[in-house]
């Protein structure tokens, strides 16, 4: 007893890790399937792994782990490209490798690993020696990776000027070359004439384009400050014009019809010939001029678009009722009386067999037929009386049923989607046979024949082909078919099945969301019959005696309900739908817009009282420019030229004489230019419209020149204000009047006018705090035209705006007009209110400044458009 007591210690002692490991493996299994459930796909492959790794013999544990590797896998891809998105590059790689070393399959990972590798590489900035990078890549890599994009030409002044010129059109080039510092090359198959060009108020950009149009050339960049000129005729743009090279990858082509479509569309608009579709990656090369190839860019993004999809809601609701009700008693409606034969009876004994004992006697009645003798022998036993029996009928049926089928249907835009629920009956359509076929047994002819059959979609059967329209509204070509197999009929020996159909085809046009009820069908159907005898049957109250009353009534309604929604609409930007000049016929070309619209803040700066502007030295003899101070000249060099008297020589000779290109950091772009007939004496140059008379330029000391001048351009919807007098400042709102929707952004800007140089300026303003947000104080650029850093801070409490803006200690002030501060609101509620400045205080070293406060801004606010 002892000894068994000791076995069976020892066997609970090796059982218990085996049955310990088994259940622990069947928890964990547990435990991935809790997981997996909840859609944890990354805890649930976990789980799975250790439950296989346990008990590695189980099949269920290794499907599990197998169906959850790529869930896992996919969802740290996608939070890597979550983390890529917002810029955490290091995290986004630690994902993406996590879900290579899960699935080491999956090509995804794989490929988000090398980009993000390729971002971190670029991110830390640390381009590796010309040699080592050629060793590395090789030489065909190298090269790809130091071939550059189209040449374009370097930004070149905006700032609109006047040009008068009857010259050749080399020497007008020439001249526009120089005013904006680019270097002009001509093709040696040139030939120049002379031509007249009268400009007023344009950039130098726009100056080229037209001498371009005007002279019958055109213009390429060669370098960043070159441009290469030629006639143009077909010949020479063919030899002369940039080619590059682009593969486009399309995103939303789903038939090989939709890449033709592109390219076909590019060879037709823009006139591209060298163009090659690739359908197996979805892409398109192309080869052509800069301009086309950023064309066809626009163009493939114009179409290139994903399909807007619709869902749409099917609703299909079957009511039927049927009342049976079946009362009364239904009496013999015949009686039969007939003649009968007379009756024989034979009996029959057997007495074969004296030992039997089953000797019985047999009677057997004969019935003769009728003869005439019968009738002399008529009697109650010669005739037979049949009636049917009498039936009381308490029969009382009502059923109702409702059917109600809900499917979805999602379908992208004229695509066809379709939806079948129910059977397929087999329906023969025809037969066919041989009769002189032999059969399988020599000289017999088999008269077999052969039925062929058709399946026919029976239960609901829906068919959708939406049109969505850029209204968010959806037109929908519906066929809704609801049969069923009522009852069957034999035909031709053949048991056919009658089916029956309610079908309704219609073309609507709906708005998302809107409820359409599609073909109400209503059938109302009411039986009422009695049965028993005549008269008898007809007595009030005793009728049910001698009749059965028959009540049928039975009423089928079928409705169907569509709701469209639209779950993705056409991404159509502002770029999409704008027009583009593209050059004429036989040219495609694109026009650049070189003048940007400036900014209500940022003003043109005003010239300092009392001081000569500088003459460019590198213009021809017959050009005088005149004085302006140009924006982008540095403070420091501009003062020690503007400083120095008339007729001295330029601050540096060398630079002022000689051709070559000029300094970044110095200006030689004129406001305005004029020329005169070769031989005429050189017009003076005196600035029209300036502010004061002290910011003018002295007048020409050639006597009786005429005087050209150029306006300098002013804020959009500002009004010059006249000159302020010394020692005082005008502060007015700018613009008067905002008239804009409410979740729209205004801006104000603050306006000074003084004569007087101004160091620093704080301001004081109300608004209505419930209907605007004061969102940002910005610098006009007043403070700053100078170059010099002006600091700018502001408090708002309620409607209650402060704002300052200081120059930088030891700075002088400046003088003019402009925008000191401009002050930006959210719109947030409509109605009429008003920008009310309170105080405005202008200082300068001498101390505060006289301020005329010029009045306020009125502010209407619209209620924002429903889309």
């Amino acid at each position: 007893m002892k000894q068994l007591g000791i076995c069976s210690t020892l066997l609970i002692c090796l059982l218990t890790p085996l049955l310990t490991g088994a259940e622990s493996a069947g928890s964990l299994y547990k435990k991935g399937r809790d997981a997996e459930a909840a859609q944890k796909y990354e805890t649930a492959y976990e789980f799975f792994k250790e439950a296989y790794d346990k008990n590695p013999k189980d099949i269920r544990y290794r499907t599990s782990v197998e169906r959850a590797r790529f869930y896992a896998a996919a969802v740290k891809v996608h939070r890597g490209q979550l983390l890529r998105e917002g810029g955490r590059l290091d995290e986004a790689l630690a994902q993406f490798e996590a879900a290579a070393a899960i699935d080491p399959s999956m090509d995804i990972a794989q490929q988000e690993i090398r980009r993000t590798r390729q971002m971190i590489d670029q991110a830390k900035q640390q381009p590796t020696s010309p040699d080592n990078e050629q060793q590395s890549q090789g030489p065909i890599s190298s090269l790809l990776q130091q071939a550059q994009g189209p040449v374009e030409l370097q930004p070149i002044s905006d700032v609109p000027i006047t040009l008068k010129l009857t010259e050749d059109s080399r020497m007008i080039y020439e001249t526009i070359g120089k005013l904006a510092g680019i270097n002009v090359l001509f093709d040696p198959d040139y030939t120049s004439r002379r031509i007249r060009i009268e400009l007023n108020g344009v950039s130098l950009q726009d100056a080229l384009e037209i001498v371009a149009f005007e002279s019958k050339t055109f213009w390429r960049p060669v370098t960043g400050n070159t441009i290469f000129i030629a006639l143009d005729n077909p010949t020479k743009r063919k030899e002369l014009e940039q080619n590059v090279i682009k593969t486009f990858y399309l995103s939303n082509v789903s038939q090989t019809t939709d890449l033709q479509d592109i390219v076909n569309t590019m060879r037709a608009v823009l006139q591209i010939d060298r163009v090659q579709q690739l359908a197996s990656q979805n892409a398109v090369i192309v080869r052509g001029t800069p301009d086309q190839i950023a064309l066809a860019e626009k163009l493939i993004d114009d179409i290139d678009k994903a399909k807007p999809e619709v869902v749409v809601d099917v609703a299909i609701m079957q009511v039927n009722r049927g009342h049976l009700r079946d009362l009364g008693i239904t009496p013999p409606s015949s009686v039969t009386v007939a003649l009968q034969g007379a009756t024989t009876t034979t009996t029959t004994n057997n007495t074969n067999n004296t030992n039997n004992t089953n000797n019985n006697n047999n009677t057997t009645p004969t019935t003769s037929g009728l003869t005439f003798n019968t009738f002399k022998h008529l009697g109650s036993q010669s005739y037979s009386v049949t009636a049917p029996q009498a039936t009381a009928s308490f029969l009382f049926s009502d059923s109702d049923s409702k059917i109600i089928q809900n499917p979805q249907l999602r379908c992208v835009n004229s695509g066809k989607c379709t939806l079948k629920i129910g059977d397929r009956v087999p329906v023969a359509t025809g037969s066919f046979g041989n009769p002189f076929q032999a059969s399988s047994a020599a000289g017999n002819f088999s008269g077999l024949v052969n039925t062929q059959f058709q399946y026919i979609d029976v239960g609901v059967n829906v068919e959708l082909t939406p049109t969505v329209h850029a209204n968010r509204e959806v037109t929908l070509k519906v066929s809704l078919d609801i049969s069923s197999v009522t009852r069957s009929q034999d035909i031709g020996g053949i048991t056919q099945p009658v089916i029956g159909q309610r079908k309704a085809d219609e073309e609507i046009r709906l708005r998302e969301g809107e409820i359409n009820i599609l073909g109400g069908i209503l059938e109302d159907q009411d039986v009422k019959s009695w049965a028993g005898l005549p008269g008898l049957g007809n007595i009030p109250l005793f009728r049910y005696l001698f009749a059965k009353q028959h009540i049928d009534h039975s009423e089928n309604e079928i409705v169907f309900v569509l709701i469209p929604h639209i779950v993705r609409m056409q991404e159509v930007t502002p770029l999409n739908r704008r027009a583009i000049d593209i050059g004429n016929g036989n040219t495609v070309a694109i026009r650049r817009n070189t003048v940007k619209p400036q900014a209500p803040a940022q003003q043109q700066a005003a010239p300092q009282p009392g001081v000569r502007q500088p003459v460019p030295q590198a213009m021809p003899p017959q050009f005088v420019q005149p004085p302006v101070q140009t924006p982008n000249v540095n403070p420091p060099q501009a003062a020690g030229v503007m400083n120095q008297p008339e007729g001295a020589p330029a601050a540096n000779p060398a630079a002022a004489n000689s051709d070559e290109e000029p300094s970044p950091n110095a200006s030689a772009v004129p406001a305005t230019v004029a020329a005169q007939q070769p031989g005429a004496q050189p017009p003076a140059a005196m600035p029209q419209g300036m502010p004061p008379p002290a910011m003018t330029q002295p007048p020409s000391t050639q006597p009786g020149a005429p005087a050209q001048a150029m306006q300098m351009p002013t804020a959009p919807g500002a009004a010059a204000p006249g000159p302020a007098n010394a020692g005082t400042a005008t502060v007015r709102l700018d613009p008067p009047i905002i008239n804009q929707a409410a979740g729209t952004t205004a801006a104000v800007n603050v306006m000074l006018d003084s004569a007087a140089p101004v160091h620093d300026f704080s301001l004081e303003l109300k608004y209505d705090a419930n209907a605007m947000q004061l969102i940002n104080v910005a610098n006009g650029g007043y403070l700053s035209r100078d170059g010099q850093t002006a600091t700018v801070v502001h408090r708002a409490e309620g409607g209650d705006v402060r704002a300052s803006a200081i120059r930088a200690p030891g700075a002088p002030g400046v003088p003019g007009q402009g925008a000191v501060l401009t002050l930006v609101f959210l719109l947030n509620k409509p109605g009429d209110y008003s920008l009310t400045p309170i105080s405005a205080v202008p200082k300068n070293a001498n101390g505060l400044i006289q301020v005329n406060l010029a009045g306020q801004t009125t502010v209407k606010i619209v209620s924002a458009p429903h889309r």
